[in-house]
């Protein structure tokens, strides 16, 4: 087993692996896209059919662990497979399957007095639909949620599904009802390990935003870390140390939340590498990969809790209409996950990602959507 090598398996590999250059791996990735700037620095294989084509893909990867991202979690019958195969560092399916189950979830934060949304099984009971989301089971990025609709009063939505792909959103067994929050989204990536768990920092979620292209309740991008008070601090550590107790999470997780009336709401957790762990890595300059193996290793964690010198933002770029890409020189920003020149991408999927720093949120925030606004001038 090459102790250098990491495998990095997901719908996109590209900041995992750069995340396991820093900690010090030679990563080799299987993800969906391929993108070009992937290519160009590690080795690796799209899947094609994914992701049930990576159990046969790794078979041609080194003998190496690997580790999953974003995705992955919702295919336990493919996850298994490739443990295997292959020697996973991070959750086991039926770990994720329990941290991803809504109602177990509001239970446990219901016991621990932790506030979140309620959740429902299906719209028979007398709702305003106008309060409730529309959620799948198996969802990533906010993939398929929407508002309850006067026409879903009267389905079934219920935990007893089949759990299905979670690309759309029409009620049935395969999705749930959320309670709807208003408030900022933050996601807070975790350490889980033996003895608790980590709080490495917390992100600014960028929701739904228009300059991005992006479906109402779909991720497209980060901000952070955030400067939390004590308060907050206390708050996002009471999830983890309960997420972990609970789960037996180990490695890096995240949670996303919402902060609504002072509180932190968590209403989603992935068992996982999450994207907001890249923004978190370049502005606190920490290892985030060396901590995940020494947490899945048993080993004590390295010191950490540097103050950050700048503020990391990412933006994902959507397709508003079909187009065929062209490369456009990046003008104060940087840019990754790119496609091929020439790429046909359909309307809704990702173009790239944006990078870019500062010292203020806002100012970053703003800087990430005159980037998108220059991108989408130049390709269209």
């Amino acid at each position: 087993m090459d102790d250098k090598s990491l495998i990095i398996i997901g719908a996109s590999a590209r900041a995992a692996a750069g995340s396991a250059w820093r900690a010090g791996y030679s990563p080799y990735w299987l993800d969906q896209f391929g993108d070009e700037d992937l290519r160009r620095r590690f080795p690796g294989q799209n899947i094609t059919d994914y992701p049930q084509q990576a159990t046969a893909l790794i078979e041609q990867a080194p003998a190496a662990p690997f580790i999953y991202t974003g995705a992955m979690e919702n295919y336990p019958e493919v996850l298994a497979a490739l443990c295997r195969r292959r020697r996973l560092l991070g959750n086991p399916a039926q770990i994720c399957l329990n941290a991803r189950d809504p109602f177990r979830l509001h239970d446990l934060f219901e016991q621990s007095r932790i506030p979140g949304p309620e959740v429902r099984a299906d719209t028979r009971a007398g709702i305003d639909p106008h309060t409730w989301l529309v959620k799948p089971l198996r969802s990533a990025g906010g993939a398929g949620i929407r508002f309850c609709q006067e026409a879903d009063i009267g389905s079934g939505i219920g935990p007893d599904s089949d759990m299905g792909s979670g690309m759309g959103s029409k009620p049935g067994r395969d999705c749930y009802l959320q309670q709807y929050l208003p408030g900022d989204s933050y996601s807070a990536v975790f350490v889980g390990t033996r003895d608790g768990s980590r709080l490495l920092g917390v992100t600014r979620q960028l929701v739904g935003v228009p300059e991005f292209h992006a479906p109402q309740f779909g991720y497209c991008g980060s901000i952070g870390p955030v400067e939390l008070t004590t308060a907050e601090r206390q708050q996002w550590e009471r999830i983890g140390a309960v997420l972990v107790a609970e789960f037996q999470l180990r490695g890096l997780f995240g949670v996303d939340a919402i902060r609504h009336d002072g509180r932190v709401h968590p209403v989603e957790v992935n068992p996982r590498y999450t994207a907001s762990v890249e923004a978190l890595e370049l502005a606190l300059e920490v290892r985030a990969l060396q901590l995940h193996r020494q947490a899945c290793a048993g080993q004590p964690l390295e010191a950490t809790g540097q103050r950050p010198r700048r503020l990391i933002g990412k933006a994902i770029l959507y397709a508003p209409a079909d187009l065929v890409f062209k490369a456009v020189p990046p003008r104060g920003f940087s840019s990754a996950d790119i496609p091929p020149q020439g790429a046909h991408i359909k309307q809704g999927h990702p173009v790239l990602t944006i990078i870019v720093s500062g010292t203020a949120l806002d100012a970053i925030n703003q800087k990430l959507k005159q980037a998108a606004g220059y991108i989408m001038q130049g390709i269209q």
